[in-house]
């Protein structure tokens, strides 16, 4: 079954016709806000857009006075829009016979202004994604709010300002519902969970009732179940529905990561919803019918094809990542563009001075016993002799590992040309992916079903099936197949994801990318 990070996959699939270049977020400057607001008013400008001929605000005044009070809705603070004070003037002007023009100008300049803001905001984000962290790489994208507010007084249609500014990805409106309803569920406290050191099915526990209370609120556990005298059956059934929707290992007991899950209010989730939902703005659309996506704090990776608005999932793939502490594999959106069956393992430099070349000081067997060799930088490369450090350092020299069974990118690597020389690729260390977190890798994206992702990309190769894979993947030589049309690949960051069916999936900030983001939001508010 897909999960929730796959549904946005599909969604990025479904909805889309923008193009790579269009994904991110511009902040909205002084001057863009200006150059929006002439645009609004027109050339020569008009006196005003939300005023009536009595000089008093218009009905369609105070609608968007009432979307700008609902911002909050959609993770927007109110108050970063100026509502209650737009709201309190506009009921003000209201009630005089005839307001000053220079009181009421001003109060329509402030509202078109404040509905601009809010617009960018909604559709683009709040922060760019460069200004919270360096290992984001997303092209900038434009929208004009002023046009959306044109066609909608024109139109009449000022109420459905808020729908017309949204993302059209489908998992936005379903994090906003979540969002609602985890807010409803913070308004009325869950009674406390006491502590236990671990919980099998069978025991007893004093804190079952609780349990069972939380795993209700959260949708695990149909309301109508009764109290347990011990922890067994449905309450068993339904923990291990939650363990399922946070990334954690699905037993059925009751250890320290679950335990602490569990204990995370809903005033704490409905905050990372708010962050899903600002990433979100940050993502492009794509129109494409082959898509590969990877939700890094989820560690899967998606595979999807189909441009009808129902895709299909070819591969749902557990992956590795980078570590969270020094090489993270950083958001971006390439371009897929080949394979190598038994690729060469050319080990960047950085990884040569930090990690091998204490080796190499003091054992003179490690790269023979690593099917390694050292190989000058000519095109094509020359193996060298085997001890030359001096040259290692001085960057003359590099360390490849030949294909095979050692071989640290395994039997095939997935090629999306990029500046920072991140790739997708197979791997000899299969059992990191029986861990439930798995950020173990140097930046690049190891793949537990490889022959399956090299499948989905070579289907419509004429011959390529799955014999012939299986061979260039077990043969002596290296393989360079191109693909007919570079596959779209979205790395992406959202630690709460919504699928179809409702079921909401959480998963570790392993980053601290949201703690960063939540910091950048409260400094801008």
């Amino acid at each position: 079954m897909m999960g929730a990070g796959g549904r946005l996959l599909v969604m990025l699939l479904a909805c889309g016709a923008l193009s790579h270049r269009e994904a991110g977020a511009l902040p909205l400057s002084t001057a863009a806000l200006e150059r929006e607001l002439a645009a609004l008013y027109g050339r020569p400008p008009v006196a005003s857009v939300w005023l009536g001929a009595d000089g008093r605000p218009s009905s369609a005044a105070f609608t968007a006075l009432t979307l700008l009070g609902s911002a909050g809705d959609d993770a927007l603070p109110p108050e970063r829009y100026d509502a209650s004070a737009l709201q309190g003037l506009a009921r003000s002007l209201a009630g005089k016979p005839k307001p000053a023009d220079a009181a009421a100008r001003r109060f329509d300049r402030k509202l078109s202004s404040a509905l601009i803001r809010w617009l960018h905001d909604l559709r683009l984000g709040q922060v760019a994604p460069g200004s919270v962290h360096e290992d984001i790489h997303l092209p900038l994208r434009r929208f004009s709010p002023s046009a959306l507010i044109v066609d909608a007084l024109r139109e009449n249609r000022v109420a459905e300002l808020a729908r017309l500014g949204r993302p059209a990805l489908a998992l936005y409106p379903r994090l906003r519902n979540v969002l609602a309803r985890y807010r409803r569920l913070a308004r009325s406290p869950l009674p406390p969970l006491p502590d236990v050191r671990k919980l099998a099915p069978g025991d007893a526990w004093r804190g079952l009732e609780s349990l069972r209370q939380r795993l209700v609120a959260f949708g695990d556990m149909a309301a109508s179940a009764p109290p347990a005298p011990r922890y067994e059956a449905e309450i068993v059934a339904a923990v291990r529905r939650f363990q399922a929707r946070h990334g954690l290992v699905v037993d059925g007991i009751i250890g320290r990561r679950t335990l602490a899950a569990l204990r995370v209010s809903p005033a704490a989730r409905a905050r990372q919803v708010a962050l899903a939902m600002e990433r979100v703005r940050w993502l492009p659309q794509l129109d494409a019918d082959r898509v590969i996506g990877v939700n890094i704090p989820a560690f899967r990776l998606w595979a999807l094809s189909g441009s009808d608005g129902d895709p299909v999932v070819a591969l749902d793939s557990a992956v590795v990542v980078g570590r969270s502490a020094q090489t993270r594999t950083p958001v971006f959106i390439g371009s897929m563009r080949w394979i190598e069956f038994n690729p060469y393992w050319n080990v960047p430099y950085s990884i040569t001075i930090k990690e091998l070349l204490p080796k190499l000081r003091t054992d003179r067997d490690y790269l023979t016993r690593n099917d390694m060799e050292l190989v000058n930088g000519g095109r094509p490369s020359q193996v060298v002799g085997p001890h030359d450090l001096a040259g290692l350092v001085a960057g003359t020299l590099r360390i490849r590992q030949r294909p095979g069974d050692q071989n640290a990118l395994g039997r095939v690597k997935f090629v999306l040309p990029n500046s920072m020389s991140i790739y997708l690729h197979d791997t000899p260390a299969k059992a990191l992916f029986g861990r439930p977190r798995r950020d173990f890798s140097h930046g690049c994206i190891r793949v537990e079903q490889p022959s399956r992702l090299a499948a989905f990309l070579l289907a419509d190769l004429p011959g390529w099936d799955a014999a012939r894979i299986h061979d260039a993947m077990t043969a002596d030589t290296t393989l360079r197949v191109d693909l007919s049309r570079a596959v779209p690949v979205v790395i992406f960051y959202v630690t709460a994801s919504v699928a179809r069916d409702g079921m909401v999936a959480f998963y570790d900030d392993i980053y601290g990318y949201d703690a960063s983001l939540e910091a950048a939001l409260e400094r801008r508010h």
